[in-house]
């Protein structure tokens, strides 16, 4: 796979101490080799070298899972929850108006601004999630990178940017187009999961998605650098399924270089490098699971053809003990892929083995809803492997 690599996103220096993650077999991207790099300079951590941009742009215009295809298009109580907190940071600003969202999947948020008067209007790589906004919530957004838009500018007074700096290949380049879409002091909202408390990240945190990992630093020195003045910062730690840092940002037009308060290096090594052991034993006791659990089985299901179950190939060595016949997702934009040769497949096919092949589930956050979905609606009564509850 064709690589790109970065100087650092935050003070553009080109060195730092480089900690291998793991090759990640990917659903129609391929295999990625994850490394993260540690600035010297100033602390900053993201991944490098990073899949092109073109090959990230199909990711997340075909492959990403953001659509809630099992929910019918409708988000997770997680993501409800978020945007309580996200728009509890635009109660103070002076006066509605007109709205626009990047990467704003199937448009819940938006639909939440429109119910408060807001003019919406917003963008996502995926024509799926599109339709989902238009049948949903009746909000027609534009489709495709927003990199690669044309869109005229100062005519908004409020852009959002919810989880998507942390996808994106040059940060401060992405928010400087965001803000020539702003009017004079037109507010930026923006969240990223937070370099803070890795004993709330839980197992599988760097993913190849997350190229950037921010601190609050970090994000402040890339919103510096794009011309945006923080007004309001709110930190949340107890956050689902990761930390969270939340901002709303002027734009000011006075791009400044690199704030004067880097992350120490060593420090960020430790952090990372500590997680990574507690990361390595979590995997370990999975694939201790899954030894004990696949006595004697010679075929499995897996239920889950995202990120996560590419992890599980990578990390552990019982999943490829046994036979898998295929791959379960809910998504059919993945349907015929594979992972590791293994082919993905429609909710469909397991009626074709129910009661004979045992399913493992391959979802840390969604585990629960899909065994009731398994038990309860599909009415399963063969053997499910739980990896965590």
């Amino acid at each position: 796979m064709e690589t790109l690599k970065r100087n650092c996103i935050c003070c553009g220096a080109d060195s730092g101490q480089i900690i291998p993650l793991g090759k990640y077999s990917v659903a129609g991207v391929g295999e990625i080799d994850a490394k993260l790099k540690i600035c010297d300079a100033c602390g900053c951590l993201m991944q490098d070298p990073v899949p092109a941009p073109e090959a990230m742009a199909k990711y997340y215009k075909v492959l990403s899972n953001y659509t809630n295809a099992s929910r019918d298009g409708l988000p997770d109580p997680n993501t409800l929850k978020a945007n309580r907190r996200q728009l509890a940071l635009i109660d103070d600003l002076p006066k509605l108006g007109r709205a626009y969202e990047i990467g704003c999947a199937t448009g819940h948020m938006l639909s939440e601004l429109k119910k408060l008067g807001w003019n919406v209007n917003g963008c996502d790589p995926s024509p799926s999630a599109a339709k989902v906004a238009k049948d949903l919530w009746d909000i027609q957004i534009q489709t495709g990178q927003f990199e690669e838009m044309s869109l005229a500018p100062g005519g908004v007074d409020l852009v959002l940017m919810m989880h998507v700096l942390e996808h994106v290949h040059n940060p401060v380049d992405f928010l400087g187009k965001a803000a020539s879409l702003l009017a004079e002091n037109g507010s930026l909202l923006i969240e990223v999961p937070c370099l803070i408390r890795p004993d709330k990240w839980g197992n599988g945190y760097f993913t190849f998605e997350h190229i950037n990992i921010f601190s609050e630093n970090a994000l402040l020195s890339c919103l510096s650098r794009a011309g945006f003045q923080a007004l309001a910062i709110k930190i949340d730690a107890e956050s689902e399924p990761y930390p969270v840092i939340t901002a709303l940002a002027r734009k000011t037009g006075a791009n400044k270089p690199f704030l004067v308060r880097p992350d120490d290096p060593e420090a960020v090594a430790a952090m990372v490098k500590a997680y990574l052991k507690t990361d390595a034993s979590e995997w370990m006791r999975i694939d201790n699971l899954l030894a004990n659990e696949l006595l004697g089985v010679d075929e499995v299901i897996l239920w889950g053809g995202g990120v996560h179950t590419s992890q599980l190939f990578s990390h552990t060595a019982a999943i490829h003990a046994v036979d898998i016949k295929y791959v379960i997702d809910s998504d059919p934009q993945k349907h015929g892929l594979k992972i590791e040769g293994v082919e993905i497949r429609g909710i469909d096919f397991v009626s074709l083995v129910n009661d004979i092949v045992p399913i493992i589930i391959s979802s840390k956050a969604y585990e629960e809803e899909i065994y009731l979905y398994l038990r309860k609606e599909l009415q399963l009564k063969t053997k499910i492997v739980r990896l965590y509850n």
